[in-house]
C-alpha cells in the first residue's frame, strides 16, 4: 500500500512554499506526492519544477485552467487500487505527524473514506505542532448511503482533511460535469462515497492546518440568493449520478434510513446535523406539521 498526497494548485504562489514543507517534512514520509497545476499565470509552476528537482518522489501534472475537480480526474491515471489518496489544497499545510497519527489509526480500521477537522489559521498566527487536538475516540460509520440520500446529510470535511482509498477514488472519478466544481469539489467526493456506500471513519482526535484568507471560496461566505438553483441543480446531478451508478432509488425508503440512524450516538447525530430517528420518522410521515396545525388551531 502506498500513501499518496494529492494537491492541488491554482495562483497560490504565496502559500505554495509552506505547504510542500509540509509535506516534506513529515515524520512518515509520503511514497508520492503528486501537484495538479490547474493552469496557473503566477510563478507557481516555477517552483513546482524546483520542488520536482529535489525531492524524486513528486510529479506536477500540468494542464489548462479547469477547477478543483478537473484536477482530481487528471490525477486518475496515477492512482493504484490499494493506495491511500490524502488530499491537499495548497494553501493549508499537514502538521509533521499527520501522516503518522492516521496511519496508525487506519491501520487498524479498513475504512475507505477517512477524515479529520479542520483547525483555522491566519497568516501570523501559530500552527499546529502535532495534528493530535483532542483525546476524543475515532467513530466508524457502518453505512451513510440512506441517510445522505434522504436528508442530504455531509458526513465528511474539507478537501486537506479527507483521505480515501484509491478503489474509492477510482470508484468516483472520473467525473463528467467537471464545470459544476470549479471549487468545492469536496461535495461531490464526500456525496458521492456515501450515496455508493463507502464505510467512513471519522477521526474527531486528528486536525490539519487550514488557512482562511480573502481567496477561501466558502469558509465564511454565503451563497447569494442568485446563485442558489445553479447550487441546487449542481448537487441533484450528484445524487442522481451516483445513486444511478450504485443502482439505488434517489430517495431512500425509510426503513433505511432509520437503521443508519439508529446506529449513530447523540454526539455525532449533532455534529452532522442529523435528525433523531423518531423525528426522521415523523417527518416522513408528514405528521409534524398537521400535529403543529392540531395544537394552534383556533377555537370557533
Amino acid at each position: 500500500m502506498r500513501n499518496i498526497c494529492l494537491v492541488t494548485n491554482y495562483n497560490y504562489e504565496q502559500f505554495l512554499p509552506e505547504c510542500l514543507n509540509s509535506l516534506v517534512s513529515q515524520s512518515q514520509k509520503f511514497d508520492q506526492i503528486i501537484i495538479v497545476d490547474d493552469g496557473s499565470t503566477d510563478g507557481s509552476r516555477q517552483i513546482l519544477s524546483r520542488f520536482c528537482q529535489d525531492f524524486d518522489y513528486a510529479i506536477t501534472v500540468e494542464k489548462e485552467n479547469g477547477g478543483q475537480l478537473s484536477c482530481f480526474n487528471a490525477a486518475l491515471d496515477f492512482v493504484k487500487t490499494d493506495d491511500y489518496v490524502f488530499f491537499m489544497d495548497s494553501d493549508d499545510i499537514f502538521p509533521q505527524d499527520y501522516l503518522e497519527q492516521v496511519s496508525s489509526v487506519i491501520s487498524k480500521d479498513d475504512a475507505e473514506f477517512v477524515f479529520v477537522n479542520p483547525v483555522h489559521f491566519k497568516d501570523g498566527e501559530q500552527t499546529l505542532d502535532s495534528a493530535k487536538i483532542t483525546a476524543e475516540k475515532t467513530f466508524a460509520f457502518s453505512s451513510t448511503s440512506a441517510l445522505t440520500r434522504k436528508i442530504r446529510c455531509f458526513i465528511g470535511a474539507e478537501t486537506s482533511c479527507v483521505c480515501m482509498k484509491g478503489s474509492l477514488y477510482q470508484a468516483l472519478l472520473p467525473y463528467p460535469y467537471e464545470k459544476d466544481w470549479i471549487t468545492q469539489a469536496d461535495d461531490l467526493i464526500t456525496f458521492g462515497a456515501s450515496i455508493i456506500g463507502a464505510h467512513k471513519l471519522y477521526i474527531e482526535s486528528l486536525g490539519i492546518c487550514y488557512r482562511i484568507h480573502a481567496d477561501n471560496n466558502f469558509v465564511g461566505k454565503q451563497i447569494p440568493p442568485g446563485e442558489w438553483n445553479d447550487w441546487r441543480l449542481r448537487h441533484e446531478r450528484v445524487f442522481r449520478w451516483y445513486s444511478n451508478k450504485a443502482l439505488l432509488p434517489l430517495r431512500a425508503p425509510l426503513k433505511s434510513v432509520i437503521l443508519e440512524a439508529v446506529l449513530l450516538p447523540k454526539a455525532i447525530r449533532k455534529r452532522f446535523r442529523i435528525p433523531s430517528p423518531a423525528i426522521l420518522w415523523l417527518v416522513d410521515l408528514n405528521f409534524i406539521p398537521p400535529l403543529i396545525a392540531f395544537l394552534f388551531k383556533r377555537k370557533p
